[in-house]
């Protein structure tokens, strides 16, 4: 049995579907609105000395880009 061929209508709907952004969950949104308020905040040498902290005590580290 041959399956039916994908409609163009349904072929656009799945790709704009595709390039809408994904929701953010709570904690991902959280995290988020956090750094943006302490990056406004917080000097380069502050936010480093953080994280510093942060990932002495935490198992999941935070990645600092260069």
């Amino acid at each position: 049995m041959a399956k039916k061929p994908i409609t163009k209508k349904k072929a656009l709907k799945a790709f704009k579907d595709a390039q809408k952004p994904l929701e953010e969950d709570a904690p991902t949104k959280l995290f988020r609105q956090s750094k943006e308020y302490v990056e406004s905040l917080a000097s380069r040498e502050q936010m480093l000395t953080f994280i510093e902290l942060f990932n002495s005590v935490q198992e999941d580290k935070i990645e600092v880009e260069k």
